[in-house]
């Protein structure tokens, strides 16, 4: 998978970019499948992180604190009347079903004022399929390229 090169547009103050890539990995896709068997088994699309899988350790409060991944793919979404609260979308339900989505989501960084949104995707196309084995092409994204375990290539570019 070749990785894509974006022009970021970038603060004329301090000279930051503005957007970033998130790339889909295999923690996000992981947490969309606990996602997922929870509110299969509830029988109702909205799961309370904290109350319900990290009560129940079915996820860890790393995951927890990266919901944002997933939200900003649009594999999960808040619900909005419940505080707390995510429901699965179409998009992420035909994911799980091997539908292909995109590999990177374009992010807006947040402000004082907005916070932080998607504003696009890019990249190869992945079915989650591309997650299941252990070194599968969800490293590609990163730039590097693995082999048994071992960093093959560097990225392009400086790291910092």
């Amino acid at each position: 998978m070749e990785h894509q090169k974006i022009d970021h547009q970038t603060c004329e103050s301090c000279g930051q970019t503005l957007t970033y890539e998130l790339g889909l990995d295999r923690g996000t896709v992981n947490i969309v499948k606990v996602i997922a068997k929870y509110i299969q088994k509830k029988g109702v699309n909205a799961v309370h992180l904290s109350k319900e899988l990290l009560a129940e350790e079915l996820l860890t409060h790393h995951d927890v604190g990266n919901i944002s991944r997933p939200r900003f793919h649009g594999l999960v979404a808040k619900v909005s009347e419940n505080a707390g609260n995510y429901c699965l979308t179409n998009k992420g339900l035909d994911f799980l079903n091997g539908k292909q989505v995109e590999s990177i989501a374009l992010i807006k960084k947040a402000t004082d004022k907005v916070p932080a949104y998607t504003i696009g995707y890019i990249g190869e196309p992945v079915t989650i399929k591309d997650f299941d084995n252990e070194w599968g092409e969800w490293w590609s994204a990163s730039g590097y390229e693995i082999q048994e375990g071992r960093v093959i290539t560097q990225p392009k570019g400086k790291l910092f």
